[in-house]
């Protein structure tokens, strides 16, 4: 769908490399070599607002995957949207940890809106369940999961798990059922803001959960 033009990889050699786009392969040996390398400066690019940033997928609501691009305006105010609210929540220590993959459209934001605000960029598990049994050694302070996500790793807690208070747990994707919010404030932590928003036109609307209906 996206026939992009150069994919950059660190996987080995597959079976009908030769079928794909131009493939460039990340490997130690490449990584050393440009290691070795003298510093070179770059001319600092030019930048249009209203300009191409990125290309991404969506099926919505109609299961049929589609292009859409993004505009360098509409990339910055997500980077924004993120670290305003891992700014707010915790301003002393931020350590970001997203179980939506790099894939998805909001992942370079959180990790831009971690490091831009001196804070940490969480690479752990993507799995829920093996999620739920690192969040006392990886202790982020702000995660973010799609609502099944959520319930497969509240499932998954550890007996005994004490709910971390410092905690601020990101929900979208879709609706949350209000079952899962209220197990989700009692396990896991009380700070959970809700989103609602769509793939290419970002956040919609966001609100911390109080066990409102709904």
């Amino acid at each position: 769908l996206l026939k992009p033009d150069l994919v950059l990889t660190d996987q080995s050699p597959q079976a009908g490399d030769d079928k794909r786009p131009r493939l460039h392969r990340l490997t130690p040996e490449w990584l050393g070599d440009v290691g070795k390398r003298p510093a070179a400066r770059r001319p600092r690019v030019k930048i249009d607002p209203s300009g191409l940033a990125r290309i991404s997928t969506s099926s919505g609501t109609t299961g049929v995957p589609k292009k859409f691009g993004l505009s360098w305006a509409a990339v910055e105010t997500r980077i924004l949207q993120v670290a305003a609210i891992a700014n707010s929540t915790h301003p002393n220590e931020i350590r970001i940890q997203s179980l939506i993959g790099p894939e998805h459209l909001a992942y370079p934001g959180v990790g831009l809106s971690a490091w831009g605000l001196g804070g940490t960029m969480i690479f752990g598990p993507s799995d829920p369940v093996a999620v739920a049994n690192t969040l006392t050694r990886l202790k982020p302070t702000v995660l973010n999961m799609a609502p099944i996500q959520l319930k497969v790793l509240l499932d998954a807690l550890p007996e005994g798990f004490l709910p971390l208070r410092d905690l601020s747990l990101t929900v979208s994707g879709s609706h949350t059922p209000r079952a899962v919010r209220e197990l989700a404030r009692m396990r896991l932590t009380n700070n959970l803001v809700l989103f609602y928003g769509t793939t290419e036109g970002g956040r919609i609307a966001c609100r911390p959960d109080n066990g409102v209906q709904g």
